[in-house]
């Protein structure tokens, strides 16, 4: 999923949770358990992160190797 993608769906998930309210508001709770475990679902759905090389760093950073003192 893109960051457009992501964008798009949020209010759509805002809405969905307003439609649950309103089937548990009627007694359908099951239906309104059932909409509000697909909105928590999509809500873990993070966009993707951009695959381009421009954002890697050029050179990996150093490792650093720490001196050990006498009592090691």
């Amino acid at each position: 999923m893109n960051l457009d993608q992501y964008k798009a769906i949020q209010p759509r998930i805002v809405e969905l949770q307003r439609a649950a309210l309103d089937f548990a508001e009627l007694g359908e709770s099951k239906v309104s358990r059932l909409i509000l475990a697909a909105c928590f679902a999509a809500q873990k759905l993070k966009p993707a992160k951009p695959a381009s090389g421009d954002q890697l760093p050029l050179e990996p950073n150093p490792v650093v190797k720490l001196a050990k003192g006498k009592g090691a």
